[in-house]
């Protein structure tokens, strides 16, 4: 059986290390687990519960100087682009106000949290 590759999985899992290591204590960030190959029936139950397609891949919330801040980012891989349910989510979730972007790597996960004034442990003066 062949092992298959999961570059966006790779990359979610170097960004919980890094995400956990420099953000503040009072930030949260999550990951709801709406992706991957599920049966017919556990699909069906999940949709009753709620789960909702194109929800973006990390949410990072935070109270900011005027109010509750949220930042959702889809992880896409190599040339990986945003499918329709998750450009239809993103445009939904701006709407609501919530900050959406779209990240690469590492670095841009940190850059976003720097644009956005994330809290992290280790901010520059």
């Amino acid at each position: 059986m062949a092992i298959r590759k999961r570059p966006e999985q790779e990359l979610q899992k170097q960004i919980a290390r890094v995400l956990d290591t420099v953000l503040k204590p009072e930030v949260v960030w999550f990951h709801v687990p709406n992706g991957g190959k599920r049966s017919a029936v556990e699909g069906a139950i999940f949709k009753a519960m709620g789960v909702k397609p194109g929800i973006p891949d990390i949410i990072i919330t935070w109270l900011g100087p005027d109010g509750p801040l949220v930042l959702a980012i889809e992880l896409k891989a190599g040339k990986g682009k945003p499918s329709d349910n998750q450009v239809i989510m993103m445009d939904r979730l701006s709407q609501c106000g919530w900050i959406v972007r779209e990240a690469r790597s590492v670095v841009d996960v940190l850059e976003l949290a720097r644009q956005f004034m994330v809290p992290m442990r280790l901010q520059e003066s």
